[in-house]
């Protein structure tokens, strides 16, 4: 079950079935597309389809339209505490 959740670029999701439970769950679709020189034709930039963060934080994954998977390494950032309280301050987590 897909319902907007109010903005342009937020849904909430939720997959309820026999076999399994999804409980409902925010998503936001992205809003920007940008050209990354090394992997996609900087004339022509591919738009990112999809991403997903793994659950440790450490990897980030995004997917494109042409069917190309990417995978990234996150490095740590000086500070995670406060870089998590504001991604929860505007309502991502």
């Amino acid at each position: 079950m897909v319902e907007a959740a109010g903005l342009t670029n937020s849904y909430i999701v939720s997959l309820p079935s026999l076999y399994m439970s999804i409980p409902p769950v925010r998503l936001l679709t992205p809003v920007q597309e940008y050209a990354d020189p090394e992997r996609s034709n900087t004339r022509r930039p591919h738009r990112v389809a999809t991403f997903a963060v793994s659950e440790n934080k450490s990897q980030l994954t995004t997917g494109f339209l042409d069917g190309s998977v990417y995978l990234y390494a996150i490095h740590p950032l000086p500070s995670p505490i406060l870089v998590d309280q504001k991604i929860r301050d505007i309502g991502i987590l």
